[in-house]
């Protein structure tokens, strides 16, 4: 959930290909890229285990194998099949999957509880949340599982830090996995560790890290082949990624893993590439992962109604462009905060979402309808993304194109993707350009 300017509460894979990029240099700055597609087996990004001189990595060696060649969601996919929406537990219901599936979502980002689904100690029932999962797999959507939260019995509801507490945690995780391993694409390792609300009584980028070993640890000697990803960040923060990323970067030696972040802010989403950049988490080649390859997730994200600046048409015209640059950026999943509003309208935190708790929708849901009906049909072969934050991106095949947040410089046979008379004086500045061929070749990239 959004902090800062913006609050935040919350409730988001990777396969087996390898990503072939050329790119060329332009004087206007911009980076062209082509993305070329295989089979390959292993991974799709970085490989996860445990940090390298813990005694757990050299147990966990001798048994975890790369993954074998599995479905990718980004192999042959649309822009859509890397898109997903913030959902709470108590939401997951038919009426509100169908809801999900509507919007042209196929992933969904929930919580799964260790308070919830460990009543008493040692006792697990998962089942109602079982249930729901289940209704979510009928409908073709993936799931990202959060393991998060402390626990009343363990913890006091603090984060756990202690040896004993951990371990508790673990114990927890494993359990989810092995129960829910076949309803859930990747697990989430906690949520924000980096902000008090949700690591409290404070954020401790040590006991995160070695909570993240010993999961990743139990987890792979269970299931090599299960997908992890850090619990995603609130906002680019330097001084938690510093610590953070040594620890990530070798873990990502070992098996599948994604680095979570919620870069929440009060601008643009294409500003995102110059808090990446800041960091070291963008390569010159226009790809968002670390030094050592593991590749980035925005487990969430989305600009909130209340938050001053921003307002309902101004959330309308952001939130649809967030995940075209999440792809642009070969992030393999981008989730949107979310669905619904989450509380009272007098909280900022609580206006993000597509429609309030009486399922009226706002001006951002119809924004987001039409630009998921065009990114459903767009296979993001080809990228264009400004070498600063300032500039035209673009997104697509020699088929078609979308392009965003500067009109192509020619008409191409662009259509603006737009609310309709729905939402006035709503706007996207989303273009889309089909055939793309010419319009690709005007920007440095030949069409194949």
């Amino acid at each position: 959930m959004p902090s800062g300017g913006q609050t935040r509460a919350s409730t988001g894979p990777s396969g087996g290909i390898g990503v072939q990029w050329e790119h060329d240099e332009r004087d206007d700055g911009v980076t062209v890229l082509k993305i070329c597609r295989r089979s390959a087996l292993g991974q799709l990004g970085a490989m996860v285990g445990v940090v390298a001189n813990s005694p757990a990595l050299r147990l966990l060696k001798a048994h975890i194998r790369r993954a074998a060649e599995r479905d990718d969601p980004c192999s042959g996919a649309s822009v859509l099949d890397r898109v997903g929406i913030n959902m709470r537990a108590k939401e997951i219901n038919e009426p509100t999957l169908d809801m999900v599936t509507h919007y042209g979502f196929r992933w969904i980002r929930i919580d799964v509880s260790w308070r919830a689904t460990e009543p008493s100690v040692g006792r697990f029932d998962f089942e109602e949340l079982r249930r729901g999962l289940q209704a979510a797999a009928g409908r073709g959507l993936r799931v990202l599982g959060i393991l998060d939260y402390g626990h009343p019995l363990y913890t006091r509801m603090l984060a756990p830090r202690g040896a004993d507490e951990q371990r508790a945690f673990v114990r927890f995780s494993v359990e989810a996995v092995r129960q829910l391993g076949s309803l859930v694409t990747a697990w989430e390792v906690w949520n924000e560790p980096n902000h008090p609300r949700f690591w409290p009584p404070q954020p401790d980028v040590g006991a995160f890290t070695a909570l993240l070993t010993e999961v990743a640890s139990a987890i792979w000697k269970q299931n090599p082949n299960a997908v992890l990803v850090t619990g995603g960040l609130s906002t680019i923060d330097d001084r938690f990624l510093s610590a953070l990323l040594p620890v990530v970067d070798s873990l990502g030696q070992h098996g599948t893993l994604g680095l979570g972040l919620h870069p929440y802010c009060s601008t643009p989403p294409e500003t995102v590439v110059g808090d990446l950049r800041r960091v070291g988490l963008l390569g010159d080649d226009g790809r968002a992962r670390s030094a050592g390859g593991v590749r980035v997730w925005l487990t969430e994200w989305g600009y909130c109604r209340g938050t001053p600046g921003v307002g309902p048409l101004r959330q309308a015209e952001w939130v649809p462009r967030i995940p075209l640059v999440g792809a642009a950026l070969d992030v393999p999943l981008t989730v949107l905060f979310e669905l619904r509003d989450g509380g009272p309208q007098d909280v900022p935190a609580y206006t993000c979402g597509l429609m309030s708790a009486r399922d009226e929708p706002y001006p951002v849901a119809t924004a987001w309808a039409a630009v998921s009906q065009a990114a459903g049909a767009i296979e993001p072969t080809l990228r264009q993304v400004p070498r600063g934050s300032v500039g035209k991106w673009s997104l697509g095949s020699c088929h078609s194109a979308l392009v965003w947040p500067e009109a192509p410089t020619a008409t191409f046979g662009s259509t603006p993707l737009t609310c309709g008379d729905a939402a006035p004086g709503c706007v996207t500045n989303v273009w889309e350009i089909s055939p793309a061929r010419e319009y690709w070749v005007t920007v440095g990239n030949q069409c194949s």
